[in-house]
């Protein structure tokens, strides 16, 4: 498959708003976004290999489970890190945008997604803290598509962070506890939506719900599903109506077109991706 995915990356230490962090956490910003792309080319590439013991050339693997990826990473001015991320230059694009709000990047994500439609499988929006390490990641994707048998219905996958002391690990994103943002979004899900709906996967089936929060800091878009969005009228407009700017770029289209689904709580893993920080269970 042909898979376009697009990251905001923004990093202004001085500001002391978005992008702001202490001179500690640039370090940690800087990791997460290498190992952003790194896991990308890494689990759902072609830079799968297996080293021979005769000093004979590498030997490719993974060829059937690989995929064809274009990687885009959006900045605006000289507020990044790419000029410190010391990876092979083939590995990604840097798209520059001039932008007086640097929280409308995520927007212009979108932008650049349209730019490009009709040439790929998949458009894709990451968050640059966002980890995919799951080979089958686009099989199961792919899966549910056949399941749900509509363009109409979305998979997103659950997100977790690591705790580092305890070993714990915990998924971050549970159904919206405050009143008005669960009642914001219903009012944006499409409705006779199917609560639940069921994968076939190895000898079982898991099930796919109905979900009680659908953010994620991402999501992947068939060609079709991507069409459909691009179709709305307020398509390439900034809104800040759920929770922020950039929480409105990676959720709000989605959650207002589709029946976004999650895991269930049971087999959470089945569909997955990791935030690099630890944001949340540090707040625990």
């Amino acid at each position: 498959m042909n898979i376009l995915i697009v990251i905001p990356h923004y990093y202004n230490a001085g500001s002391g708003g978005y992008g702001a962090t202490d001179p500690y956490g640039q370090s940690d910003r800087l990791g997460a976004l290498r190992t952003c792309i790194l896991s990308l080319h890494q689990h759902l590439g072609n830079r799968q290999s297996i080293i021979p013991y005769t000093g004979k050339p590498l030997i490719e693997a993974n060829r059937l489970l690989s995929h064809q990826l274009d990687i885009r990473v959006c900045v605006t001015g000289t507020c990044h890190l790419l000029d410190q991320l010391d990876l092979s230059p083939d590995l990604y694009r840097q798209q520059a945008v001039d932008l007086d709000n640097p929280l409308a990047l995520g927007y212009a994500c979108h932008a650049m997604l349209q730019k490009e439609w009709g040439r790929y499988d998949w458009y894709c929006y990451l968050e640059d803290d966002i980890i995919i390490s799951d080979p089958l990641f686009f099989d199961k994707l792919t899966l549910f598509q056949q399941a749900a048998g509509s363009d109409c219905c979305l998979l997103q996958p659950n997100r977790y962070e690591l705790e580092r002391t305890t070993g714990w690990k915990n998924y971050i994103d549970g159904d919206l506890w405050e009143s008005n943002l669960m009642e914001q979004v219903a009012g944006f899900r499409p409705q006779q939506a199917a609560v639940q709906i069921e994968i076939p996967f190895g000898t079982t089936h898991y099930s796919m719900r109905l979900a009680g929060n659908p953010h994620a800091g991402c999501f992947f878009l068939t060609a079709a599903q991507f069409g459909i969005m691009m179709a709305q009228p307020w398509f390439g407009c900034y809104s800040e109506a759920f929770c922020g700017p950039m929480e409105s770029a990676a959720s709000l289209g989605i959650m207002s077109l589709f029946h976004v689904y999650k895991p269930a709580r049971e087999h959470a893993a089945f569909l997955e991706v990791r935030h690099a920080h630890q944001r949340y269970v540090s707040a625990q």
